[in-house]
């Protein structure tokens, strides 16, 4: 069962944090349509908040879409202990 986050805003209504567009028990996913992908700071922290609760961060991209130098760097730092990516990229159409 995937569900949704809570928003979280600041008093005055502003958004606080990040949140991701879906979690289960095995991750949190995010969806990005975009034709480069870097490690922007929703990544950074999303990725965090998996690392935290033991799971991965899903990020699905298009096809098309190409990995900066950058994001695949970040990647390779985040890795659990059996050498598993925290983060992982899946591609649709």
């Amino acid at each position: 069962m995937i569900s949704r986050q809570k928003r979280r805003e600041t008093k005055d209504g502003r958004p606080r944090g990040t949140q991701c567009d879906a979690v289960n028990d095995f991750g949190l996913y995010l969806i990005k349509n975009v034709s480069i992908i870097y490690p922007t700071y929703q990544i950074r922290m999303l990725t965090y908040f998996a690392s935290r609760e033991s799971k991965r961060l899903i990020i699905r991209v298009p096809e098309s879409c190409k990995l900066s130098d950058e994001f695949n760097r970040f990647r390779e730092d985040f890795k659990y202990d059996d050498g598993s990516h925290i983060v992982e990229v899946t591609r649709f159409a």
